[in-house]
């Protein structure tokens, strides 16, 4: 079964009084599997669908500098779910075009529900040669 690896990373700086960097870290690894399914409508085009899930390990971890006893390293279960569906077909000649949605969810229970949404809408051109 194949892994899958993603990692967040966001520096936030403070100034005030002091000034404090605050580095934030989500990472998440672990097996997916998936399956995808493909069906031509003659010349008007083909309509394609996935579906994949993940049974990953999440890792939060906080580092601020300079420590002032806030940081912290948890780890929790996430799942994941990701759906896609297409449609692409003929333009002209050797011109063609896809267009579709990816969507993916990922929680990690042990971290509050940590939730984490993310939706893709993509056209493009083909040039087949």
């Amino acid at each position: 079964m194949p892994n899958t690896n993603g990692a967040s990373k966001i520096t936030v700086t403070t100034t005030g009084l002091f000034l404090f960097v605050t580095d934030i870290e989500y990472t998440e690894t672990g097996p997916f599997a998936g399956v995808a399914y493909g069906k031509t409508f003659g010349d008007k085009g083909t309509l394609g669908l996935s579906i994949g899930y993940a049974q990953l390990d999440g890792e939060l971890k906080r580092t601020v500098h300079p420590n002032i006893g806030s940081n912290f390293d948890v780890k929790g279960d996430t799942t994941g779910l990701s759906y896609g569906v297409t449609w692409s077909g003929p333009l002209t000649g050797l011109l063609g075009y896809r267009v579709g949605l990816k969507a993916t969810q990922y929680k990690t229970k042990d971290l509050d529900d940590l939730t984490e949404r993310y939706r893709s809408f993509f056209l493009g051109i083909v040039n087949y040669f």
